[in-house]
């Protein structure tokens, strides 16, 4: 059988990737979302929004958020 092990990173907003699933709190159960754009706003801070751009992370090139990545594990069974 196989699982996936979900560990998360703290990276800089501005190292963020359109795919990367992402959180304001790299420790929150909920609140997760899949980056679908990555704009700058007017006055220079980066906004990660989702598909509906409703749900964003906005904040300054250094602010740390957190992403998911996932590890395809065997497991007996």
């Amino acid at each position: 059988m196989r699982r996936r092990i979900i560990k998360t990173a703290k990276v800089r907003l501005m190292d963020a990737q359109v795919g990367d699933i992402v959180n304001r709190n790299p420790d929150a159960e909920k609140g997760w979302f899949e980056v679908a754009d990555i704009s700058t706003l007017f006055n220079g801070d980066l906004q990660l929004a989702d598909v509906s751009t409703y749900v964003t992370i906005t904040g300054r090139d250094n602010d740390l958020i957190g992403v998911q990545f996932a590890q395809v594990i065997d497991t007996p069974g």
